[in-house]
C-alpha cells in the first residue's frame, strides 16, 4: 500500500501536487478541479508547490494524510465489496465529480454514531486539542463539534486550550474550520493574549534564570563591589532567597496565563 502523501486521495492517481486543508488529504489535478467547486467551505485547497503556507500549517496536513484520514472520507470504501472508488483514468465528469460530491459534501461514505449529542462532541473537542493527536480533533470537527465552543465550566474554547498546551497544529486544524482567535473567554481573555502570556513567561524564566545562575560577574573592576562565587540572592538583598524572590517576579506573568 503507497504512502498516503503519494497517491491521490480520491481517485488513487500518482504524484498528487494538491492538498485539502481541512479534509487532510492529497488530492491530484483532475480531482482538485471538483474540490474547489464544492467552496472552501467544503473543501480548502492549495497547491503543495506554488501556494503560500505557513511551516504548520503544511505540517498538519501532511500529519493527517500520513495518520489516514481519508479512512474517515472512506469508511464504507474500506469493505472490499462496497469498494467503487475512481480510477486514476476514470472519466472526470460524471465518475469522479459524482464520488467526490458524495465524499465531502454529503458525507456518504462515512460512519456516523448512531446518536450524536452535540455537547457531548464539543467537550470531546475541547479536551482533544491539549494533546498532538489530530485524527481524533479531524474527526470530531467532521462530526460537527465547534471550535468556538465556550466550555460551560472553564468558560474557554478549543482555541484557547490549544493557545494554553502550546498545541500549534491543532491551532491550525481549529482555524481551518472556523476557529476564531480573537473570541474571548468567559473571563475576556482572547487565544492571541494566552500566546502573548505564554510568550512573556518564558522570556521572563529565560532571563532570571540565565542571569541567576552565574558564578561570577565578568567585570574584574567590580567584582568585589557585588558578589563572587555562586549568587544566593538578588542583588540589594540579604534576606530573601534567590530563587524565591525570581518565582515572585515569575508569579505576575504567570497569574495572566492561568486566567485562561
Amino acid at each position: 500500500m503507497e504512502s498516503a502523501t503519494a497517491v491521490c486521495a480520491d481517485c488513487d492517481a500518482r504524484n498528487p501536487q494538491w492538498a485539502s486543508i481541512n479534509r487532510g488529504v492529497f488530492i491530484c489535478d483532475e480531482c482538485n478541479s471538483i474540490h474547489r467547486q464544492l467552496g472552501r467551505h467544503v473543501s480548502h485547497t492549495k497547491h503543495l508547490y506554488k501556494s503560500l503556507w505557513r511551516p504548520s500549517q503544511l505540517f498538519m496536513v501532511q500529519y493527517l494524510a500520513l495518520a489516514g484520514a481519508n479512512r474517515f472520507w472512506e469508511h464504507v470504501l474500506l469493505e472490499p465489496l462496497l469498494n467503487k472508488k475512481p480510477l486514476p483514468d476514470s472519466p472526470l465528469h460524471p465518475t469522479k465529480a459524482d464520488f467526490i460530491r458524495k465524499k465531502y459534501l454529503f458525507h456518504g461514505f462515512f460512519k456516523l454514531p448512531i446518536v450524536i449529542h452535540p455537547d457531548d462532541l464539543n467537550q470531546q473537542l475541547h479536551a482533544s486539542v491539549r494533546t498532538a493527536v489530530l485524527d481524533t480533533s479531524l474527526y470530531l470537527l467532521a462530526l460537527g463539534a465547534d471550535p468556538n465552543y465556550i466550555h460551560p465550566v472553564k468558560g474557554t474554547s478549543p482555541v484557547h486550550v490549544a493557545c494554553q498546551y502550546e498545541q500549534i497544529s491543532q491551532l491550525e486544524l481549529l482555524i481551518a474550520y472556523g476557529g476564531d482567535v480573537c473570541l474571548r473567554s468567559s473571563k475576556g481573555i482572547s487565544p492571541l493574549e494566552v500566546i502573548f502570556y505564554l510568550l512573556i513567561d518564558k522570556f521572563v524564566s529565560f532571563v532570571f534564570i540565565s542571569v541567576y545562575s552565574l558564578k561570577y560577574l565578568l567585570i574584574p573592576g567590580y567584582l568585589h563591589s557585588f558578589f563572587s562565587y555562586t549568587l544566593n540572592c538578588l542583588p540589594n538583598s540579604q534576606t530573601i532567597p534567590r530563587v524565591q524572590q525570581i518565582h515572585g517576579i515569575k508569579q505576575k506573568f504567570l497569574c495572566y496565563s492561568k486566567l485562561c
